[in-house]
């Protein structure tokens, strides 16, 4: 029993870290969206089509996604996470 609640733990580090990852990349990258030359044209447009979508969505509340507790805008730059709902 004690070796299962290690690899969970284990599993559970893991993703920590990659919403961590996500957190810092899309905060930085919100702010560093303000200078023109920072985001591509297509990052420009998939933010803008995250942010239509995500304002629509049921689980969309107080600048947060009550499925997975990201933040907005920021989690909208972070742009290798994915909506827990599949809307992205």
């Amino acid at each position: 029993m004690q070796r299962k609640r290690e690899i969970y733990s284990i599993r559970q580090m893991g993703a920590s870290v990659h919403d961590m990852k996500n957190y810092f990349e899309g905060n930085v990258n919100y702010l560093l969206s303000f200078l023109p030359i920072w985001l591509t044209k297509q990052e420009k447009v998939e933010v803008k089509r995250r942010a239509e979508i995500c304002v629509k969505c049921k689980h969309y509340s107080d600048k947060q996604c009550n499925k997975c507790s990201c933040k907005f805008p920021a989690a909208l730059y972070a742009f290798d996470k994915q909506c827990p709902i599949g809307k992205w």
